[in-house]
């Protein structure tokens, strides 16, 4: 969220959609945001980690990661 704050940007909304642009430019897939959460840091849950296929083996790897 501090991202969005700084940047001075609304939250997505559900129902949005947005483009996914592959490295080419190219438009490969349209997106629609199902649902949208702010939680705290400490809160973030294992299967959010996971999901985000970032690679990291725990959440506080994931925490710690730039």
């Amino acid at each position: 969220m501090d991202d969005y704050q700084v940047e001075s940007q609304p939250l997505p909304r559900p129902g949005q959609r947005q483009a996914l642009i592959a490295a080419s430019g190219r438009v490969v897939a349209a997106l629609e945001i199902t649902s949208v959460a702010t939680v705290r840091l400490a809160e973030v849950t294992w299967e959010y980690v996971l999901a985000e296929g970032g690679g990291h083996r725990t959440v506080d790897q994931w925490r710690e990661a730039p």
